[in-house]
């Protein structure tokens, strides 16, 4: 290569590193700015430190490995020499030792470099692991505290992870270069090794044996983890964690067997030596404790631990403090009974979510790109302080190109008007007009007052800065947003580094973006939170309005991959086998003033977070008080809880209460997604914002219990409803079709057919609508559909269909008995006439009423 050629190369690899180090450094400046912007720089910058600190030592471990070991095989091969052609002529040629050098040291950062990737987790962990936490909780089979399997085992087995990989590497590369070297050698007498290059992989097979032992030792926590996904069985105690300690046994015996091998070159007995540690591995960790579990009976499978440990362990894994009720549900319903029923269920949310989006994306929408992708129900007190369901939905804001729409810009793009949408709109979900219109609130202190006249709700400021749909950057005015949290556009550094960032090059002139602009970022809620707080993984956020101000709250969720006897869930595409709520994130709307607070009810890994960043993670009573009323139950972890539920073993009856049926819930499903409900619960008769599941059996299936999630005072509260007998839920054509002859209106859309807990008895209520697919008007609602038993019944509301049922009651027939008990009745009430005692009349009157009528005067 001429000098020139090596010139332009050398020139090539420094303007690409310089692209490459100037794009992390513009990002790492604008991050560092951005948590500066949001007051938690300190608590970012001891997280990044950590981050970069492992990282680091990783990289430095791994490049010490495997520089030392392709040392020593450079050492070892001596001349290395490549075959080269000058016409008939073939000879061989001496690669340069510097070359050798140079490759060596090449080879050791790359495969560092890739090592070193195996650290990108590893500063969570190790925060954890070094938190020195414990927990007075024990597994039942080795003792071990849950702590251990929260934060010591994760971090162990990432070591172990890191130090097996950089093992089986350098073991690899080490012996294919001595292979092409010509030191290892396979020919018809067997393997001839060299004694430099036997000692070398010699040493790495020790060390890969020690490895093996340390992983035999960390495998009984994992199996009790449920890491390896082994059954909690007998079969675990007593075939499962007496092989991993033989199998550790061996390992050690494999590395001195190996040792001598070093010594005396055996060939043979290394290799039968490592083959029987492996097929022993592979048995003992596969083949035998399936046949074991095969050959066994199920009494003999039983753990025989105390049922009321892995109960209190699943517990602690999914927050499944259950208040278990049990129902008998009525053979006859009672009409009677209806006309009350229509007071309990006032706040039932006839409405259902599709239905109101579709209201809002035909009505209130203000523009071409305008939207609503999403509604959520919440609950507001009225001047009675009594509660009254709502849905809100918030304008999103979509253009279909990024460049170019409508002739803008990009930089008109992301700055005001058309960088982010306007207004949230409320719907009364128990109510519509006589019409079947939806009915609008303005007033969230007063939504008692909901009119069909289309209104926005009164806010201080209806920018909708930050929300869920916000992806891209904005720059708004600093001086009419001075509380907003962004970063001021100043300087021809801060310059560079946006437009490196965004690579957007015009950023660098001052006429795209003029000086004095903030920059936000991060604008969408998810993923704001999630940088925030990158120790948690928070869900969908909602929306809340308080003190005439648009907020956004989600949940965080901890999770764990280990813990002793929890049953494994899927989650977000991962096996785990823990999952608490234990952050609440709450993002203004207007500003982005983000803020992290621990759970009215937080977890141990929550606890510990908060601790090691208390700058970051505030305390539950920190939030303002008309933000924390309306923190609801986090419907991520209640759909997990709802599985596990599902999953209950048959024998698991422990904590159950006194009387309740004793067939659990084995071999049922969900039916349907989890739904938002406002009423009164079973356990408590507070009126709340609730999510529930239906739990069906069978095929068809039926009814078996209900599963109900609500807060009080922070704290989640689940309770269960068990039935003693299944009961069938229609469905949503067949509820319609009682009305229509056996068929059903193709006009009419239905909802989804939800239960309703009512005395002793279970309501299916469905709500049908017009008009839901034009698209030049929006669905209304045609009327309310109710069963419970044999009684159907429909009208504009579910309390007007409850009372209706209640009417259509046959008339009460007296019998002989019941005339004359009323005649006694009659001749006392007119002896107190006659005498003029008036409380006597009125008791003797109320009775004769009752004898005649057959039931008691609702009226007080």
């Amino acid at each position: 290569m001429t000098r020139r050629a090596r010139l332009v190369w050398v020139a090539v690899g420094f303007v690409l590193l310089t692209l490459l180090l100037g794009r992390l450094l513009a990002v790492s400046a604008t991050e560092r700015l951005w948590a500066e912007a949001l007051g938690i720089g300190a608590s970012h910058a001891d997280i990044t430190r950590l981050k970069v600190l492992l990282h680091l030592v990783a990289f430095v471990a791994a490049a010490a490995w495997c520089s030392g070991n392709l040392y020593v095989v450079y050492r070892s091969v001596g001349v290395v020499s490549v075959p080269r052609h000058v016409g008939d002529l073939r000879f061989l040629e001496a690669v340069p030792r510097a070359y050798l050098a140079w490759g060596v040291a090449g080879l050791s950062l790359l495969l560092a470099a890739v090592l070193s990737q195996l650290a990108g987790d590893w500063w969570y962990h190790r925060a954890l692991a070094a938190s020195g936490v414990t927990l007075p909780e024990t597994d039942p089979i080795l003792g071990r505290s849950v702590a251990f399997y929260l934060f010591d085992l994760p971090w162990q087995r990432r070591l172990h992870e890191f130090v097996a990989a950089c093992v089986a590497t350098a073991g690899v590369v080490s012996a294919t270069l001595y292979g092409l070297a010509g030191a290892v050698r396979v020919g018809k007498h067997g393997v001839t090794v060299t004694k430099s290059s036997r000692v070398h992989l010699g040493a790495l097979l020790v060390v890969g044996a020690v490895v093996l032992y340390w992983g035999f030792r960390l495998d009984p926590a994992e199996y009790v983890g449920g890491v390896h996904a082994a059954q909690f069985d007998a079969v675990l105690t007593e075939v499962r964690l007496p092989t991993a300690k033989l199998l550790g046994v061996m390992a050690l015996v494999t590395a001195a067997i190996t040792v001598l091998w070093m010594c005396f070159g055996r060939s043979a007995v290394l290799v039968a030596a490592w083959s029987v540690l492996l097929i022993a591995s592979l048995l003992g960790r596969h083949l035998v404790p399936g046949f074991a579990s095969s050959v066994r009976s199920a009494e003999r499978l039983a753990l025989g631990t105390d049922p009321v440990v892995p109960r209190e362990l699943r517990s602690a894994a999914y927050a499944l403090d259950v208040a278990e009720t049990s129902m008998s549900l009525s053979t006859e319903p009672n009409r009677q009974q209806l006309a009350q029923y229509a007071n309990e269920l006032q706040l039932v949310p006839i409405w259902d979510p599709f239905a109101v989006r579709t209201v809002m994306n035909r009505w209130a929408t203000s523009g071409p790109h305008d939207r609503f992708s999403s509604v959520h129900l919440s609950v507001y007190p009225d001047a009675k302080n009594e509660a009254v369901p709502v849905y809100l939905a918030v304008r999103d804001r979509e253009f279909s190109s990024r460049v170019g729409v409508a002739g803008l810009s990009w930089a008109e793009l992301h700055t005001p008007p058309f960088a982010y949408s306007q207004g949230v709109v409320a719907i009364h979900a128990a109510n519509a007009s006589s019409s079947g219109k939806a009915r609008f609130i303005a007033d969230l202190d007063r939504p008692d007052t909901a009119d069909t006249t289309l209104a926005d709700v009164v806010l201080h400021d209806s920018s909708v800065v930050f929300g869920p749909a916000a992806e891209s950057v904005a720059f708004v005015d600093a001086s009419s947003a001075a509380g907003t949290f962004g970063v001021l556009v100043r300087g021809m550094w801060r310059r560079l580094a946006f437009a490196w960032m965004l690579q957007r090059p015009e950023l660098v002139s001052s006429r795209a973006v003029p000086s004095g602009r903030k920059m936000l970022r991060h604008r969408s809620v998810r993923a704001r939170l999630d940088r925030v707080a990158p120790f948690a993984q928070f869900g969908e956020p909602y929306p809340v309005v308080a003190d005439r101000r648009l907020w956004w709250i989600a949940p965080g969720y901890v999770t764990a991959e280990a813990f002793p006897l929890a049953p494994p869930v899927t989650w977000r595409e991962r096996t785990i086998r823990y999952l608490r709520a234990g952050f609440v994130g709450v993002v203004d709307a207007v500003t982005g003033e983000t803020s992290v607070y621990l759970s009215g009810d937080p977890d141990p890994v929550g606890q510990v977070w908060g601790r090691l960043l208390p700058s970051l993670v505030q305390r539950w009573d920190a939030m303002p008080s008309f933000v924390r009323e309306h923190v609801r139950y986090p419907v991520e972890l209640f759909a997990v809880q709802a599985g596990v539920i599902r999953r209950l073993d048959v024998s698991d009856t422990s904590g159950a209460v006194p009387g309740a049926p004793t067939a659990t819930l084995q071999d049922v499903s969900l039916g349907g997604e989890p739904f938002w409900w406002v009423g009164r619960g079973v356990a408590n008769s507070t009126e709340r914002l609730r999510v529930r599941a239906k739990v069906s059996t069978g095929e068809p299936q039926h009814l078996s219990a209900i599963l109900d999630g609500s807060m009080q005072d922070g704290i989640p509260e689940l309770s269960l409803v068990r039935f003693d007998r299944p009961l069938r839920i229609p469905r949503a054509r067949e509820l319609l079709a009682k009305f229509g002859g056996g068929r059903v209106n193709e006009s009419m859309v239905a909802g989804a057919v939800r239960p309703a807990l009512a005395g002793d008895g279970v309501l299916s209520v469905l709500a049908a609508y017009l008009d839901v697919r034009d698209a030049e008007g929006a669905p209304v609602l045609a009327e309310v559909v109710f069963q419970w038993g044999s009684i159907v019944e429909r009208g504009p509301s579910l309390q007007a269909a409850l009372r209706r049922a209640a009417l259509d009651a046959p008339p009460h027939v007296v019998s002989l008995a019941e005339w004359n008990t009323a005649r006694g009745w009659f001749e006392r009430m007119d002896a107190a006439r006659r005498i003029g005692d008036w409380a006597a009349f009125a008791q003797a009157y109320e009775a004769f009423r009752s004898a005649l009528s057959g039931k008691d005067d609702p009226r007080p």
